[in-house]
């Protein structure tokens, strides 16, 4: 299947993993954002190493959590999270309105739907919004925000300013936590932009903590996963990084960082 989509093409197709399980891919100008595994009985596990990295909040917050996800993509997640941990709560803010269909149609989450119920128990929530105008219009509070926007290869630079992590932390309970997923360089000192974001998160919470998360097929570049608290200060597998030398994000940056951006 082959699409126009807000921010490019789209394209669903099935591959061969790197663990030599065959998928269903969505990809976004040559950018793989979901996948999911076409073997019956693992419909619902997660594929990519960052998204598996996701479920560390549970290290710090109830399994019967509320979860704000902005980004759907496939669904990836929300299906992990309803069917692994009961009574969790997800609202999924996608800007594409194609967004929840093609997850129901071609990702497995009729299937989910039909043996969770979530949407008719209120365990999930999809809204179609861009992710910041949610979060400037909602008064909704959550145990921990997911940051998984994309716009093609590129993270969306509105959730990633000092006045947007603002806003994020209004929206998280006591004790709650942010978590966002980074490309970067495997070489974390040449990572600018996500150093940059590790800044402008530290000048808003307390702890701001770091998580590889290796991308097969690339030995330059990787996904991180970022996690910002106020109260959070240990996880499994965090990394030290330095961003002394590094400038904070503001919103007047904006058409600059999309012009040019580098990890």
């Amino acid at each position: 299947m082959e699409k126009e989509h807000d921010s490019g093409e789209v394209l669903l197709y099935e591959s061969r993993y790197v663990d030599g399980k065959q998928v269903r891919v969505y990809d976004m100008d040559d950018s793989w954002h979901s996948a999911v595994y076409v073997e019956p009985g693992h419909h619902f596990d997660l594929v990519f190493e960052y998204t598996k990295k996701f479920n560390l909040i549970f290290e710090h917050i109830r399994k019967d959590a509320s979860i704000l996800m902005i980004g759907g993509g496939a669904y990836s997640c929300p299906k992990y999270m309803i069917s692994h941990y009961p009574g969790t709560k997800i609202t999924v803010v996608d800007i594409d309105p194609e967004s929840f269909r093609i997850a129901e149609k071609y990702f497995f989450l009729d299937e989910l739907i039909e043996q969770y119920d979530p949407i008719r128990k209120g365990r999930l929530v999809p809204v179609t919004l861009d992710g910041r105008y949610y979060l400037e219009t909602s008064a909704q509070t959550f145990d921990a925000i997911i940051d998984d926007a994309f716009y093609g290869f590129m993270p969306v630079f509105e959730l990633k300013t000092y006045e947007a992590m603002e806003s994020i932390k209004e929206h998280l309970n006591p004790g709650g936590i942010y978590c966002a997923n980074l490309p970067g360089y495997m070489d974390l000192n040449e990572s600018e932009y996500l150093l940059r974001t590790l800044k402008t998160a530290q000048q808003v919470f307390r702890h701001v903590l770091l998580v590889q998360a290796y991308t097969l097929g690339s030995d330059i570049t990787c996904n991180y996963v970022m996690f910002a608290s106020d109260t959070c200060d240990h996880l499994s597998d965090m990394m030290e990084y330095d961003v002394s030398g590094c400038d904070v994000i503001y919103d007047e940056e904006l058409d600059d960082l999309r012009e040019n951006y580098d990890f």
